[in-house]
């Protein structure tokens, strides 16, 4: 549930390129694949499946590349995991292929404030 990731997203993390990383309190690994379309913070992106660094996704590998579709049915390409992804997608981190909007990031921080407040 890519709701879940993106309004229990409690902070984001740029990295040299300029792709965010969005930490979780949730594992979105049991529901996300890498390549998958995930809702962030009003924004679409691509959990990143990037295996080149400072290469556009246009020009990664093809079993690199993002699938047409939103979701897949299986994980991408093992090669891809030899090879090594250049951004960790972790229990508590979520790839994005891109960087987040100034409005995603205003809308990320709202959450993480309302949030507290029905935590409190």
């Amino acid at each position: 549930n890519t709701s879940n990731t993106s309004s229990n997203s409690n902070n984001t993390s740029n990295s040299n390129d300029g792709t965010y990383m969005v930490e979780t309190d949730t594992d979105a690994r049991k529901q996300i694949r890498r390549g998958e379309a995930v809702w962030v913070g009003g924004q679409w992106f691509r959990v990143s499946s990037a295996v080149r660094e400072g290469v556009p996704l246009s020009e990664q590998p093809a079993r690199a590349q993002a699938p047409p579709s939103v979701s897949l049915q299986k994980d991408l390409s093992k090669k891809n995991e030899q090879d090594g992804y250049i951004r960790p997608f972790t229990t508590d981190r979520l790839p994005l292929d891109g960087s987040l909007s100034k409005t995603a990031m205003t809308n990320l921080n709202n959450a993480k404030e309302a949030r507290a407040k029905l935590v409190a």
